[in-house]
């Protein structure tokens, strides 16, 4: 017996496909830009440690400590999907390293703290998207278990900013 397709199952089948298609690129979409902002974190945060105020190397200490965690737990996430992901930042993080390095002092510290309020604002939007809209079990499980770190890693920018 033969399989007749009407155009509009066909044309159902090709729109299965497309969002298929689409939903995994946003997912891989997100471990990417969630490896690359991890370990932009840790980058900065070792920078804090040796260059800030004890204030500044106490939040990068933290934020070395808690985005490591997080980033062995995207690389071991990735490796059970079969997802490659970044193990460097992008070319925007490495430049706004660079620059964060060539700093000192209270310029060092305030820099630190303006990049860190900046990217944890990225970053929780980033995750509250995947919470809420990812497609793939894991990358969903991943961005709403560390939400609210992520969260609270903001609000102690926003007032470490504001003293």
């Amino acid at each position: 017996m033969k399989a007749y397709y009407t155009p509009v199952s066909i044309a159902l089948i090709l729109l299965s496909c497309f969002m298929l298609a689409f939903m995994r690129y946003a997912d891989q979409s997100f471990f990417n830009q969630a490896s690359q902002a991890n370990l932009a974190e840790i980058a900065a945060g070792k920078l804090a440690e040796t260059k800030g105020n004890a204030k500044v190397k106490s939040l990068g200490k933290q934020m070395v400590a808690d985005h490591t965690t997080a980033q062995n737990e995207l690389v071991a996430l990735a490796k059970k999907e079969s997802i490659t992901i970044p193990m460097s930042p992008d070319a925007d993080h490495t430049q706004a390293l660079a620059d964060l390095n060539k700093r000192s002092g209270k310029s060092f510290d305030s820099a630190y703290m303006a990049s860190q309020l900046a990217d944890h604002k990225t970053a929780v939007a980033l995750f509250s998207e995947e919470s809420v809209n990812g497609s793939d079990p894991g990358a969903k499980a991943f961005a709403t278990k560390y939400l609210p770190k992520l969260k609270m890693h903001l609000q102690m920018f926003q007032g470490a900013v504001k003293k």
